[in-house]
């Protein structure tokens, strides 16, 4: 069983929820759920109520999954924002075993995973680390002691996607014309809805 926890937790919290997850043999922990919180959001649809995910969240989960790093030995997964390898790399390095896709597989569709997966490939190589657990929690201390090292970490990151307007919002789309065509008959509003809930 693998407990997951929301990112609007105090220290005290986090120690507390480490040591019962501990203590209760589970296997691990998923930071983070999402948030209520919706501070810097300048989208007209910020005061909407309920969960937030994707990228909004990325920063706050990351930090949580930092602090746990250093809490708890059990197995974290990282989740909140994962959109590109390096978003997915900056989990591991603070302390993720491994890492889940939600909202971006709503902008990026299904061929996300497989880009991230060579992305990290890439980005293990060039960071000079041989696997995912030779990297995981390398960067933990970093992301604990920098309140703004998420943006800096992720502001050159390359667009895994493109928008184009259709009525009603935005519709996703993807680079890859031949993955595209599988997606033609699908109702745009039904991945802009699910990306909502």
């Amino acid at each position: 069983i693998f407990l997951k926890i929301a990112p609007d937790l105090t220290d005290q919290d986090l120690a507390d929820i480490a040591k019962v997850a501990q203590d209760a043999r589970l296997a691990g922990i998923i930071a983070t759920n999402t948030t209520l919180a919706r501070a810097g959001l300048r989208s007209a649809h910020a005061p909407e109520k309920g969960g937030l995910s994707g990228a909004p969240l990325f920063d706050k989960s990351t930090r949580v999954l930092a602090k746990l790093s250093t809490l708890t030995d059990l197995p974290l997964v990282g989740v909140g924002g994962v959109d590109s390898a390096e978003a997915a790399f900056a989990k591991i390095r603070a302390g993720a075993s491994a890492v889940q896709l939600y909202t971006g597989l709503v902008y990026g569709g299904l061929s996300l995973g497989a880009q991230i997966a060579e992305g990290l490939v890439d980005l293990l190589r060039a960071h000079g680390f041989a696997s995912v657990d030779d990297a995981r929690g390398t960067g933990a201390l970093d992301w604990l002691a920098s309140p703004s090292l998420g943006q800096k970490q992720l502001k050159h990151r390359p667009s895994r996607q493109r928008r184009v307007p259709f009525e009603g919002g935005i519709a996703p789309t993807q680079r890859d014309p031949a993955h595209r065509e599988g997606q033609q008959d699908r109702d745009p509003q039904a991945g802009i809805a699910q990306g909502r809930q």
